[in-house]
């Protein structure tokens, strides 16, 4: 067991925020009540708006957990931080291929690549030592270290 938890930090920190956003605009709906109407017609439109444009990030938060896959994780070999491939399929606007690396128990991630849909495989990443991992792409300007980790983005094929 590894104890590296994966997750999406953005969607979770995303998520949290419109929360907050509706509930502070539910509140001012609620309160604005005791206002004079001059007030109470902005308050209670501004909130009502607000509302609804959380409650549609929240919606589009939740179409792109439906457009994103993950392939299984590759871990190092003391089996402490993890890179992990993602996916996500845009339709006709093409999509992404990302490779994240996870740390300290997967409460610190980091991308190393980030290029077209489908140009890294699980087979083009391997770890050669528990500070370096080798990339095989056709876009290897693109990668980038992090946390210590020394990222070698190589086209396929080469060394």
């Amino acid at each position: 067991m590894t104890g590296i938890v994966f997750f999406n930090h953005a969607a979770i920190m995303i998520g949290a925020v419109t929360g907050l956003l509706i509930a502070a605009s539910i509140w001012a709906f609620r309160s604005s009540r005791r206002q004079r109407s001059i007030l109470r017609i902005p308050i209670r439109l501004t909130s009502i708006l607000m509302g609804a444009t959380c409650l549609l990030i929240l919606a589009m938060l939740g179409c792109e957990s439906l457009i994103t896959r993950s392939l299984r994780p590759i871990y190092s070999p003391d089996r402490k931080p993890a890179v992990l491939i993602l996916d996500t399929d845009e339709e006709a606007l093409g999509g992404t291929t990302s490779v994240e690396l996870y740390s300290d128990h997967g409460f610190h991630a980091d991308w190393i690549y980030i290029g077209e849909f489908y140009t890294v495989r699980p087979e083009a990443v391997r770890w050669t030592s528990n500070s370096d991992i080798q990339i095989a792409t056709a876009t290897p300007e693109l990668c980038s270290d992090a946390r210590g980790i020394h990222v070698h983005c190589s086209l396929p094929g080469k060394k």
